[in-house]
């Protein structure tokens, strides 16, 4: 009786460790479908980001990973026709689905597979700073070091000048429009939109740094505050209200 009970038991865990997968499978289908309704493509991924933090946690929090990881050996062949289901249905669509990614390795880490696709959205999220950059990172110098130094280039052409106001105006501007969209983007989860905020922190403000204080001294114009808009502080707190929109 004992015997009978235990693989009783065992057969039960493998039945709710198939139908999770299932679940997962499927879900990770109908958020990459929702995905693409959203015009924004930053918005997208941050729509991507939630969710899958969220059925990370909330599969770490309920022990399911452990569940699911427990039974995979035994459902190793219901898994490989999930896959080849999914790859018929794949086949049939237009486009990369994310979540093939997910059943073809649920059987390798859930845990692991989750964290990859959370990596993954932050990374195709960051791409929306790329106008900011473009501005700073001075990949075209818009006047040397001793070109910029009175003491050592003399005074500056108007060429020169005018790149320097250029570079100051289009960060202003790439800064101020992606301030105005992502403060109103919502990411629930504290830690999340904490880790996220510090990301940008990090990807934005030492560029910004050293760009606005390679300028800061040069006489470039006779209204520098009219360039030179922000602070490190300033863009700094600005940088907090992002994703909170009752901020």
């Amino acid at each position: 009786m004992l015997a009978a009970g235990k693989g009783h038991g065992e057969t039960n865990k493998k039945r709710v460790a198939m139908y999770v997968t299932k679940v997962l499978g499927g879900l990770g289908l109908n958020l990459d479908q929702k995905a693409k309704t959203y015009a924004d493509n930053y918005l997208k991924y941050i729509f991507l980001l939630n969710n899958h933090h969220y059925i990370l946690k909330s599969l770490q929090r309920s022990g399911l990973i452990k569940l699911v990881e427990c039974a995979k050996e035994n459902v190793e062949q219901q898994y490989e026709d999930i896959i080849l289901e999914q790859k018929r249905q794949y086949s049939k669509s237009s486009g990369r689905l994310a979540s093939m990614h997910l059943v073809e390795s649920v059987l390798q880490n859930l845990e692991k597979q989750y964290e990859d696709l959370i990596e993954e959205q932050k990374t195709n999220y960051r791409t929306s700073w790329s106008k900011v950059l473009t501005n700073i990172l001075e990949v075209h110098k818009p006047v040397s070091s001793q070109r910029a130094t009175p003491e050592i280039g003399g005074k500056l052409k108007d060429r020169d000048r005018q790149n320097i106001k250029d570079k100051f105006k289009g960060f202003n501007n790439a800064f101020e429009e992606i301030y105005q969209i992502q403060k109103l983007y919502a990411i629930p989860d504290m830690d999340l939109r904490k880790s996220l905020i510090e990301d940008n922190k990090n990807y934005i403000l030492p560029p910004y740094k050293l760009f606005r204080e390679k300028y800061a001294s040069v006489q470039f114009t006779k209204n520098p505050d009219k360039y030179i808009k922000y602070t490190i502080d300033e863009v700094t707190n600005m940088m907090d209200k992002f994703f909170d929109a009752s901020a």
